[in-house]
This record gives C-alpha cells, sequence and structure tokens, in this order.
C-alpha cells in the first residue's frame, strides 16, 4: 500500500492552517494504540521526541481514546477530558482536535492552534468536520481498502485543491 509522502501531509495541514487562520494543524495517524504525527504546517522536518511532538501526540491519542472532539477552552460540541490539550496550550494558545472517521472508528486525528485571544467557535470546528469529512468519506469506494489507503486517497483530493504559490 502506498502511504502518502510528507510533501503532500505538510500541504494539507497548510492549507488547513491557512484558511481556517490557525498558528500550527498537526496531523497525526492512528498506530494501534498509539497516534504517530506525520505532519505540522509550516514544518519540513520535525525531531520525534522534541517536547512539542510528544504534546501533541499525547493530546491526539487523548482525542482518539475519547472518540470525541476536544477544545480547550471548551466550546458546545466539544467534550471529554482535556489534560493533555490544557498542557499542550499551557495558557498561551487554544487547542482543537477532531478524530477523522472511518467505519465509526479514529483512523486520523487533526490537531489545530490558535492563539489564545482566537479560540475556534464552534460553528468554526463544525466547518472544519464538515471540509475534513467530505474528504475522508468520500475516499471510501471499497470496503477492502486499508486506513492508510484511504487517507492518502483523501490526501490525494485536497492536494489536488491546493495551489501551491511556490515550489516546496
Amino acid at each position: 500500500r502506498r502511504v502518502a509522502p510528507r510533501v503532500e501531509l505538510e500541504a494539507l495541514c497548510n492549507e488547513i492552517a491557512v484558511r481556517w487562520r490557525c498558528e500550527r494543524a498537526a496531523l497525526g495517524l492512528c498506530r494501534g494504540l498509539h497516534v504517530e504525527l506525520r505532519a505540522l504546517s509550516h514544518t519540513d522536518h520535525f525531531r520525534r521526541n522534541t517536547k512539542l511532538v510528544l504534546a501533541l501526540e499525547a493530546a491526539m491519542e487523548e482525542c482518539v481514546d475519547q472518540d470525541v472532539e476536544i477544545a480547550v477552552p471548551p466550546v458546545p460540541g466539544t467534550g471529554g477530558i482535556e489534560r493533555a490539550h490544557r498542557e499542550l496550550a499551557a495558557g498561551r494558545s487554544s487547542v482543537a482536535s477532531l478524530p477523522l472517521r472511518h467505519d465509526g472508528e479514529p483512523g486520523a486525528v487533526l490537531l489545530v492552534e490558535r492563539t489564545v485571544d482566537r479560540p475556534l467557535a464552534s460553528d468554526e470546528i463544525q466547518a472544519l468536520r464538515r471540509r475534513i469529512e467530505v474528504g475522508f468519506t468520500s475516499a471510501v469506494s471499497s470496503s477492502k481498502r486499508t486506513r492508510a489507503d484511504i487517507l492518502d486517497a483523501y490526501v490525494d483530493r485536497i492536494t489536488a485543491d491546493v495551489k501551491l504559490a511556490r515550489p516546496l
């Protein structure tokens, strides 16, 4: 099976960060009981064991473990335990995580951050959810496809929509 190249995942995170005016967008893939960070907006490379990466993965795992959207500060329509999200935000940012589902099971997580004075509103989270689900669910055309195949198809569709101002 094909794994989406990092540049495509980065382009997806960059598009989300720009479109929703976020400081950072991160995408993690579910790997068993863990979430592995695969892409960060505006970042070509990152080290796996840095405090930031570990904090992002902990917040993403918190989202997947509960299979709910989590936002700090909380907004209507989100919920759950938010300890890792609060640690990531540390009073300096607002954070929201959305599980990306296939057949009712989380396969990936999108986490976005904004400045503390501009948290995502409930309607913005729902608009982001709709944007993600349009690509994610339309990529599912066969029950024989794996979650990685589905994510690859989704990334292909989204990156086809993204027009970069200059080559990466």
